[in-house]
């Protein structure tokens, strides 16, 4: 094969793997900004989760209007949340998903029905000692139906750590292993440089110094079926010539 194809075919790899590179590189960063954007929503739930608690428990304490203006926006905000979260692509991850969906609707009604049985408390003394036990019944279901989104939550953020965590493996062994085939293209275009052009190069400038010399029984003996070779052996071809044409005078 002709020196010049190799080159060419050389420069053609060279191109389809820096293609290859590119894309696979594309790819592995895309996952990973979506994996990024995972794990932000998954600490965003997380976080109204448990301000959802501490307003729940400062609102079972002192019942301000404001805590329950603020309640009741985080509630919003979270709804919002969990209906925009971002591609959560695993079947666990969908079942958190709907499993915190499911707890914040029930909260939502528990905090309505613990609402409402404070003002009938405060509207009827009479019923102070039913309607305070039925407060503290609803008290303990919220804490616990946010304890346990809580939990799933922080599942969630845990999922959503271990998919950035795997997509970063994944971007360093493309790294590790596009540089490594980088590596040997260059080695190898290297080894080819030297023993199919520059070792041929340099025994043909040594065979015209020792033809020069006078040596005209000298022959390179390249046999090789690109430029050089045929350099070589029009070399061979002229030192005999020039032999024959000597040795008749």
């Amino acid at each position: 094969m002709k020196i010049v194809t190799r080159f060419k075919l050389a420069e053609l790899f060279c191109v389809l793997l820096v293609a290859v590179i590119v894309a696979v590189l594309f790819s592995t960063s895309m996952a990973m900004q979506r994996e990024l954007a995972k794990n932000k929503a998954a600490a965003d739930i997380l976080q109204a989760v448990t301000s959802l608690r501490y307003l729940s428990i400062e609102y079972a304490l002192h019942h301000g209007a404001r805590t329950r203006a603020q309640w009741q926006l985080r509630s919003e905000s979270l709804s919002t949340g969990l209906l925009a979260t971002p591609a959560f692509g695993a079947g666990e991850e969908r079942a958190l998903l709907r499993e915190l969906r499911r707890d914040l609707a029930s909260v939502d009604g528990l905090f309505e029905l613990f609402v409402a049985n404070h003002r009938e408390l405060g509207q009827d003394p009479q019923r102070r000692e039913v309607l305070g036990e039925l407060e503290s019944r609803l008290s303990g279901q919220i804490m616990g139906k946010v304890q346990g989104m809580i939990a799933d939550a922080m599942l969630l953020s845990a999922l959503s750590r271990q998919g950035v965590l795997d997509a970063q493996q994944q971007a360093n062994v493309a790294v590790i292993l596009f540089g490594g085939m980088i590596i040997a293209l260059v080695a190898g275009l290297i080894y080819f440089t030297m023993t199919g052009v520059t070792g041929p190069l340099e025994k043909l400038r040594q065979g015209t110094l020792i033809v020069g010399e006078g040596k005209l029984d000298f022959a390179l003996g390249v046999h090789t079926r690109n430029e050089i070779g045929d350099l070589a052996r029009a070399f061979d071809g002229m030192t005999e010539k020039l032999r024959r044409t000597t040795v008749s005078r």
